[in-house]
């Protein structure tokens, strides 16, 4: 299984005797290789892309058109254990194996070039520049001369190895152990201008992978990866051991039962070589920080072994298994923190469920996806056969209501799918929300007005005039008050029935965001005049007036509790107030331009945020204010514009994100400081540095000092 260059397409190989070709973005099977006859060990592009080489167990090579999938040459004998590989620049094939030469061939016209003579098995493997191969026997290590076979170095070796990897210099080598005619957890670093052996890699608590054996791509690090799905890292010069990733499990043995080349695991580093991927033979497939010695993540998701992995040459982010579950899968390892759900079209949207089971999204097109947010399947597509322009589940999330600019309202059956109402609304529709009853459902207009009507049988209930400003009615939590904002600079508190309670009257221009708090007892608003107030819905009283942005106020939010106001402004600053006092408590600086969205986890330990001007998503703390990570961040020349969005699940513990690209992303975010603490200490198994607790969001120890900066 291996990565077309482009990063477009892979191959994999098969036991059932074939090997396909595969489109990454479709998925789709665009050829498929027939013709050996026994299971395939392995198969490769060419660095052109143009031709596939395999290798099987019937004893042949054989290089294929890769686009058409016809056979071109066969070249044999290989034998067991067999090596068949394209020469850094495509124009040789290397191939060896059990009882056999190995031999160069020339990779335009199948036939042979020169072979050398070598033990009764063979491992072969070409340096980065082609100009010379490795072959390893029972006893010695030979490097030759890929022009004309001559001999230029031999090496003595105590163990049979099974790898063989040149550095990228060219300069050393690695030699990993195999099976029973070694030491299991011995690897060799060789000087090769000396003929030397540098270090012994040895240590491991359990059997070496026998692919498991590598290089970074840089050369500055060696990893040797146990079957156990941890890893030493080594100094890659040196030889010398810097760390150890995971905790080794003691004798842990591969199974003498199984033939070996069913078993070929092996790690991968990532083209940057900053993480490493590794596999067990009982255990998820685990992304490690080589640099800093930490686990970022752990992907399960494979039914059986992980017998091979690679990351995209073009992608850090994406990694390619194969497993003996059947599958070759494509993972994102933003790393597995992270699904992304792909759309056709730019999506505008992305709403939770309020059981966090389903995430609804759309706004490019006609469809309204719904996803499942564990797995990131896609479950059901409603086409709502007009550009949708946003969407809401009801409270108790078993229907979903969809809204088009064309003014049609939807209401739909999550479990089924089938659609249990439609009415039309005014044109310019952008915002619906359900009743807390989930009878009744608001709808909003650009044209400054809004209607609620019955969910069921779309009668319309309340007409309401709104402003252009902010032109979404709120409905309060108890279901029983309308917030609507008009052009007169005041918001307007109304009945369901549409009748006027309350005006609130204070704003020097617009009012441009409102909320409630939980308990209805108070209203929020956000104004052009870069004010944000406090009002009593009881009596309509201004109990605050909070000053301090210096452009319009964007969003407002409150508190899951209720006792703090978020504030978002064009001014690009986030305000955290205390709505007792109306005091300033934090000031969330870092956004480049107008604040779109601000949203308290429903804990209130964090706050979400979204700019479409600076494209980016970024997560802090609410009580330091301090920033804890940007989410969505993208280099302004690859990205569209469009709207830029952020929103919690129900239970905190994930983050959807709209940001102008075709995917929404699912990130993961801890519910508690307990969570984060424990996260931090499975991560780092050790005393956290300075550094590494401000990194974690975690209070500074005085014992430990200070992180710079």
């Amino acid at each position: 299984m291996r990565h077309h260059p482009s990063g477009d397409r892979i191959v994999t190989a098969s036991y059932d005797k074939t090997a396909a070709v595969w489109d990454i973005s479709s998925g789709a099977e665009t050829a498929v290789l027939m013709g050996h006859e026994a299971a395939l060990e392995r198969a490769e592009f060419s660095p052109d892309g143009s031709r596939i080489l395999t290798a099987a167990r019937d004893g042949t090579a054989r290089l294929w058109d890769a686009v058409s999938g016809e056979q071109l040459f066969i070249m044999r004998p290989v034998g067991n254990y067999p090596t068949a590989i394209f020469s850094p620049d495509g124009t040789r094939v290397l191939t060896a194996g059990e009882n056999s030469d190995a031999t160069l061939w020339d990779a335009r016209t199948g036939k042979k070039v020169l072979g050398v003579k070598s033990d009764a098995y063979t491992r072969a493997v070409f340096s980065s520049d082609g100009r010379s191969f490795a072959t390893a026997g029972k006893h010695f290590v030979s490097i030759w001369n890929s022009a004309d076979g001559a001999l230029t170095r031999s090496m003595r070796v105590t163990s049979w190895p099974y790898s063989l990897a040149f550095s990228p210099d060219g300069s050393r080598m690695l030699a990993g152990p195999w099976g029973w005619h070694s030491h299991r957890d011995t690897s060799s670093l060789f000087d090769l201008s000396k003929g030397t052996e540098i270090a012994k890699l040895a240590g491991s608590k359990s059997d070496t992978q026998l692919n498991g054996v590598i290089f970074s791509h840089g050369g500055q690090r060696i990893a040797t990866v146990s079957i156990d799905g941890t890893a030493r890292i080594w100094d890659g010069a040196l030889g010398t051991l810097d760390h150890v990733l995971g905790q080794e499990v003691s004798g842990l043995k591969a199974d003498i039962d199984t033939d070996e080349r069913d078993v070929e695991m092996n790690g991968a580093f990532t083209p940057d070589d900053r993480f490493l991927a590794t596999a067990s033979v009982n255990g998820p497939i685990r992304i490690w920080d080589a640099e800093r010695a930490s686990l970022v993540t752990t992907i399960a998701g494979h039914e059986s072994l992980v017998e091979h992995m690679e990351f995209s040459p073009v992608d850090s982010n994406i990694l390619l298994t194969a497993s003996h579950d059947g599958t070759a899968r494509l993972w994102d390892v933003d790393g597995a923190l992270t699904t992304a759900l792909s759309h056709e079209y730019r999506p505008t949207f992305a709403v939770f469920s309020p059981d966090n089971v389903h995430l609804l999204t759309g706004g490019g097109d006609s469809a309204a996806h719904l996803w499942d947010v564990v797995s990131g399947r896609e479950t059901i597509r409603l086409d709502t056969h007009e550009i949708v322009q946003s969407a809401t589940f009801s409270p108790d999330g078993r229907r979903v209501a969809t809204a088009s600019l064309g003014g049609q309202v939807r209401v739909w059956d999550v479990t089924t799918g089938h659609e249990t109402a439609q009415f039309r609304s005014h044109r310019g529709l952008i915002q619906i929300q359900f009743g807390r009853d989930g009878k009744s459902l608001l709808c909003a207009s650009m044209n400054g007005t809004a209607q609620l009507w019955d969910a069921a049988t779309g009668t319309e209930l309340a007409a309401i005039n709104t402003s252009s400003n902010l032109p979404q009615a709120i409905l309060s939590p108890d279901g029983n008050l309308i917030l609507s904002a008009r052009e007169d600079n005041a918001g307007h508190l109304l009945t369901t029935g549409g009748a006027e309670l309350r005006v609130l009257v204070g704003h020097q221009d617009r009012i441009t965001a409102a909320a409630f708090s939980p308990d209805g007892q108070l209203v929020a608003t956000g104004s052009l005049d870069h004010t944000a107030r406090i009002w009593s819905t009881t009596d309509g009283a201004n109990v605050r007036t909070l000053v301090g942005h210096t452009g319009a106020v964007t969003v407002v939010a409150l508190s899951p509790d209720g006792q703090l106001l978020l504030t978002g402004s064009r001014d690009g600053t986030i305000r955290i107030w205390s709505v007792a006092g109306g005091l300033e408590r934090a000031v969330l600086r870092g956004h480049s331009g107008a604040v779109d969205s601000a949203q308290f986890s429903p804990n209130g330990l964090y706050v979400v945020t979204a700019s479409s001007k600076d494209r980016t998503v970024r997560l802090w703390a609410t009580q330091s204010g301090r920033q804890i990570a940007v989410l969505g961040s993208h280099d302004e020349a690859t990205i569209l514009l469009g709207f830029t969005r952020a929103a919690f699940s129900s239970d905190g513990t994930r983050v959807a994100i709209v940001s102008g690209e075709k995917d929404v992303r699912i990130l993961r975010v801890f519910q508690t400081s307990r969570d984060l603490i424990d996260f931090a200490r499975r991560t780092v198994p050790r005393e956290l540095t300075a550094c590494e607790r401000r990194s974690f969001f975690l209070p500074e120890d005085p014992a430990i000092g200070t992180c710079p900066g």
